[in-house]
């Protein structure tokens, strides 16, 4: 008799830890409860597959609806469609600008992650509001507006409401590691900063989109370089003038490129593309832009690209690696980026980032 109860009790165990509630503190401050960790899982941002990938192939499984992710990259999509076959049945929650609230409450999710990509902060709040009211819990996650300061506690709030905090805390500390070795090194050495255009979302619409002080900009900065951008772009991004452009003529230019901007003759990179074809559209783009192509780094080959979703994905501390290894090659081998990555595949990520997320003129990446 003994023995039958302590069994029974043993097998009801896993369901009483899966029964307990789980309350998490957002990015934007809201105290969200959910009734245990998350099993159907919304995404207002398909690219959140690479934050959720980090903690355990089977996380991925558990997604029921997401936005279109060909918008952003065909390749990855086809990639991770490859690993889960499923998520190609998977309903579209796309609406306009903002995630469609009908769509996500079609899909009975028992969490709807937000991110912020697309619509005003009023209207992701308001969005939020309605789901929530709708019986579906949201969190805000950010690995765009200001990744250096959100990446971590981002990747914790997945891990809290997924029931993975050992991985979150598993990628938490090795981010962190490679994240201060940046840092550290910097600030010992001290070494003079070269002057950067992030050029965000390089392509053949003749804008010059660049990062203020948030984004990808501050990565910039801690990689030991000086933004051109941060003293005249007031918030997030903006565009620059051709003449202020001309004028600052910065010592590296630095694009974003992606797959999707292969329709526009913009520079490819990242996910299933080689290196070679990476190269051939950044130095195709250049010789193609009368006014890239007169800035002195351009000329002398002092140009790279980098996969344009690093700024909206917890791999950002790759591109930071990869800015280090460029604006100060003497202080970080051009290894360096790749050996990180490869590391993040080996440990982490449900499914590899291959091909060309980082790429230079100069084959060798000085």
């Amino acid at each position: 008799m003994i023995r039958s109860t302590l069994a029974l009790l043993l097998a009801l165990l896993p369901l009483a830890a899966e029964a307990q509630p789980v309350t998490v503190t957002d990015i934007e401050g809201r105290e969200v409860t959910l009734e245990g960790p998350a099993q159907r899982i919304a995404l207002a941002e398909a690219r959140q597959l690479l934050a959720l990938g980090l903690l355990g192939a089977e996380v991925p499984e558990r997604v029921v609806a997401l936005a279109d992710l060909r918008r952003f990259d065909a390749e990855l999509q086809q990639d991770w469609f490859a690993a889960y076959p499923q998520l190609a049945d998977r309903p579209l929650i796309d609406g306009d600008q903002i995630p469609s609230a009908e769509k996500v409450i079609a899909a009975d999710p028992d969490l709807f992650i937000l991110s912020g990509e697309g619509g005003t902060p009023e209207a992701m709040e308001a969005l939020a509001d309605t789901l929530e009211a709708a019986g579906i819990p949201t969190v805000m996650i950010d690995f765009r507006a200001d990744p250096f300061a959100n990446t971590v506690p981002s990747m914790r709030i997945l891990g809290q409401v997924l029931g993975k905090e050992e991985a979150a805390e598993d990628f938490i500390a090795f981010y962190q590691q490679h994240r201060d070795s940046v840092l550290d090194t910097i600030a010992a050495q001290q070494p003079e900063r070269p002057s950067v255009f992030l050029h965000m979302q390089a392509n053949t619409s003749g804008r010059l989109v660049s990062p203020g002080e948030a984004s990808l900009g501050e990565f910039v900065s801690a990689a030991g370089g000086e933004n051109i951008g941060a003293s005249v772009v007031p918030g997030t991004f903006g565009e620059l003038s051709a003449e202020y452009l001309l004028a600052a003529d910065p010592d590296i230019y630095l694009a974003t490129g992606g797959s999707h901007f292969a329709p526009d003759r913009g520079v490819v990179t990242g996910p299933g593309i080689p290196p070679e074809q990476a190269q051939e559209t950044l130095q195709s783009f250049l010789d193609g832009q009368p006014i890239l192509s007169e800035l002195t780094s351009v000329r002398e080959g002092r140009a790279h690209a980098l996969w344009h979703n690093f700024h909206n994905s917890p791999l950002n501390v790759v591109a930071l690696e990869a800015m280090a290894s460029w604006f100060h090659p003497d202080l970080f081998p051009a290894s360096l980026p790749q050996d990180t990555l490869d590391e993040i595949n080996d440990r982490f990520l449900a499914v590899p980032v291959t091909g060309a997320p980082f790429v230079s003129l100069n084959r060798a990446g000085q």
